[in-house]
């Protein structure tokens, strides 16, 4: 049986992949906007097509945040792991809130299903990680 090196770094997807990432996310905005401005405003309301499109936009998050940079070292590492600690943060901080605010009967609004928190989730992993690499570097 083959050891996992821990320092392997081989986890990540290959960098094209964020290059198909940001192509669908493009794509995906531009139908979205297709849709809404056109005369097919229904179909934005179509839980297929919500599924669909959402189902879309996570993947293609997911292909930018976990797709090697063109130049991957060290520094983007600790990079990963800072916005990987801040997304579970919020995560947790999110329902601790949330669910606080549920039970005692403050907030009776319609929650958030799981694709909008996994798209929330992996936006603010972006963010966090863009901002480091941007600023920091």
């Amino acid at each position: 049986m083959k050891k996992v090196n821990p320092n392997n770094h081989d986890m990540l997807l290959p960098v094209y992949f964020r290059k198909i990432g940001e192509i669908m996310i493009v794509i995906l905005v531009a139908a979205l906007i297709l849709v809404r401005s056109t005369g097919l405003a229904y179909l934005d309301k179509a839980p297929a097509f919500k599924m669909t499109t959402s189902a879309l936009f996570i993947i293609s998050l997911f292909f930018l945040a976990w797709s090697k940079e063109k130049e991957d070292d060290e520094q983007l590492r600790l990079f990963r792991l800072k916005a990987i600690k801040v997304t579970l943060f919020c995560c947790v901080i999110y329902f601790f809130v949330m669910s606080s605010l549920y039970t005692t009967g403050i907030y009776t609004a319609p929650q958030i299903h799981g694709m909008e928190q996994i798209i929330g989730l992996l936006l603010i992993y972006q963010l966090t990680f863009k901002l480091q690499k941007n600023v920091l570097k």
